[in-house]
Protein backbone atom coordinates (compact mmCIF):
# COMPACT_ATOMS: atom_id res chain seq x y z
CA UNK A 1 0.00 0.00 0.00
CA UNK A 2 1.06 3.38 -1.01
CA UNK A 3 0.66 6.69 1.37
CA UNK A 4 2.06 10.21 0.76
CA UNK A 5 3.10 13.52 2.11
CA UNK A 6 3.53 17.13 0.86
CA UNK A 7 6.48 18.79 1.65
CA UNK A 8 8.47 21.62 0.75
CA UNK A 9 11.52 21.29 -1.62
CA UNK A 10 14.12 22.61 0.91
CA UNK A 11 12.64 19.92 3.61
CA UNK A 12 13.50 17.33 1.24
CA UNK A 13 16.93 18.25 0.00
CA UNK A 14 17.61 18.29 4.18
CA UNK A 15 16.36 14.96 4.40
CA UNK A 16 18.82 13.44 1.89
CA UNK A 17 21.70 15.06 3.69
CA UNK A 18 20.28 13.91 7.10
CA UNK A 19 19.87 10.26 5.15
CA UNK A 20 16.42 10.61 7.16
CA UNK A 21 12.73 11.85 6.95
CA UNK A 22 11.18 14.58 9.23
CA UNK A 23 9.27 17.26 8.47
CA UNK A 24 9.67 20.95 10.35
CA UNK A 25 6.53 20.51 11.84
CA UNK A 26 6.84 16.85 13.71
CA UNK A 27 8.49 18.61 17.15
CA UNK A 28 5.38 20.00 17.52
CA UNK A 29 2.66 17.63 16.64
CA UNK A 30 4.34 14.36 17.13
CA UNK A 31 3.92 12.52 13.77
CA UNK A 32 4.05 12.96 9.65
CA UNK A 33 0.93 13.94 7.94
CA UNK A 34 -0.11 11.73 5.46
CA UNK A 35 -2.60 10.94 2.89
CA UNK A 36 -4.38 8.36 0.86
CA UNK A 37 -4.49 9.21 -2.47
CA UNK A 38 -7.96 10.04 -2.71
CA UNK A 39 -6.82 13.13 -0.13
CA UNK A 40 -4.23 14.42 -1.38
CA UNK A 41 -5.50 17.15 -3.61
CA UNK A 42 -7.94 18.67 -0.45
CA UNK A 43 -4.98 18.72 1.80
CA UNK A 44 -2.93 20.48 -1.37
CA UNK A 45 -5.71 22.57 -1.70
CA UNK A 46 -5.84 23.37 1.97
CA UNK A 47 -2.49 23.91 3.77
CA UNK A 48 -0.33 24.51 0.38
CA UNK A 49 -2.59 26.44 -2.06
CA UNK A 50 0.24 29.83 -1.38
CA UNK A 51 3.42 27.21 -0.83
CA UNK A 52 6.09 27.17 -3.66
CA UNK A 53 8.28 24.53 -5.13
CA UNK A 54 6.16 21.52 -2.99
CA UNK A 55 6.76 17.82 -3.69
CA UNK A 56 4.63 14.77 -2.85
CA UNK A 57 6.56 11.99 -1.61
CA UNK A 58 5.61 8.36 -2.31
CA UNK A 59 5.36 6.28 0.83
CA UNK A 60 5.54 2.09 0.69
CA UNK A 61 3.75 1.35 3.73
CA UNK A 62 5.39 -1.84 3.84
CA UNK A 63 8.75 -0.20 4.90
CA UNK A 64 7.86 1.90 7.29
CA UNK A 65 9.01 1.16 10.40
CA UNK A 66 7.45 4.06 12.65
CA UNK A 67 4.14 3.13 14.00
CA UNK A 68 1.58 3.98 11.33
CA UNK A 69 -1.83 5.02 12.47
CA UNK A 70 -4.94 5.90 10.51
CA UNK A 71 -6.87 8.00 12.56
CA UNK A 72 -8.96 10.87 12.40
CA UNK A 73 -7.85 13.88 15.04
CA UNK A 74 -9.82 16.64 13.54
CA UNK A 75 -13.10 15.82 13.63
CA UNK A 76 -14.08 15.11 9.67
CA UNK A 77 -15.31 11.33 8.04
CA UNK A 78 -11.99 10.53 7.05
CA UNK A 79 -8.77 8.94 8.83
CA UNK A 80 -5.10 10.03 7.65
CA UNK A 81 -2.42 7.95 7.95
CA UNK A 82 0.06 9.48 10.72
CA UNK A 83 3.57 8.30 10.77
CA UNK A 84 4.75 8.41 14.69
CA UNK A 85 8.27 8.77 14.25
CA UNK A 86 11.26 9.12 12.01
CA UNK A 87 11.00 8.08 8.06
CA UNK A 88 13.52 6.14 6.74
CA UNK A 89 14.50 7.43 3.26
CA UNK A 90 14.57 3.59 1.84
CA UNK A 91 10.36 3.93 2.57
CA UNK A 92 10.12 6.63 -0.05
CA UNK A 93 9.41 4.88 -3.30
CA UNK A 94 9.37 7.89 -5.36
CA UNK A 95 8.66 11.81 -5.26
CA UNK A 96 7.72 14.41 -7.53
CA UNK A 97 6.42 17.66 -7.86
CA UNK A 98 3.41 18.90 -6.63
CA UNK A 99 1.92 21.13 -9.34
CA UNK A 100 -1.16 23.05 -10.70
CA UNK A 101 -2.50 23.32 -13.99
CA UNK A 102 -3.53 26.61 -15.94
CA UNK A 103 -6.77 27.37 -13.34
CA UNK A 104 -4.10 26.98 -10.37
CA UNK A 105 -5.50 23.72 -8.94
CA UNK A 106 -3.50 21.33 -7.95
CA UNK A 107 -2.97 17.94 -9.99
CA UNK A 108 -1.81 14.39 -8.68
CA UNK A 109 0.82 13.31 -10.65
CA UNK A 110 1.69 10.25 -12.70
CA UNK A 111 4.55 7.88 -10.96
CA UNK A 112 4.58 5.47 -12.81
Amino acid sequence: MFIYHITEKKTWQDALLKGVYIPNDFAKDGFIHCSLESQVLAVAEKYFKQTPDILLLKIDTHQVISPLVFENLEGGDENYPHIYGALSLSAIVGYLPLSKDRNSCFFFPNFS
